[in-house]
This record gives structure tokens, C-alpha cells and sequence, in this order.
């Protein structure tokens, strides 16, 4: 159960980051801070909102 759980964190990080990197303003090493927690939002909010 413990590597289920760990297996399905990973891939919801590595999709909310490569949803990062997707959008066409980029997440550069000055605004990294402010940019992840934006995009982790946004991404929410698509699943949230989606049909």
C-alpha cells in the first residue's frame, strides 16, 4: 500500500511539473518560488473545472 502511495505521489509531481515546463511563460530560477505554487494551482483548478 506504502508503494502505491508513493508511486502515485510521484507521478502527480512529475505531471505538475511537466505541466510547468508546457505553459509559455517559463519558470526561471528568479521566479521559482512564486511560479510552482501558481502552476500547482492552476492545475487544480483544471481538474477542478474539467468536464
Amino acid at each position: 500500500m506504502k508503494a502505491k502511495k508513493l508511486f502515485l505521489t510521484l507521478l502527480f509531481l512529475l505531471l505538475a511539473i511537466t505541466l510547468s515546463y508546457a505553459a509559455e511563460d517559463k519558470c526561471g530560477l528568479a521566479n521559482l518560488a512564486t511560479c510552482i505554487p501558481q502552476k500547482f494551482f492552476e492545475f487544480l483548478q483544471g481538474l477542478i473545472n474539467a468536464p
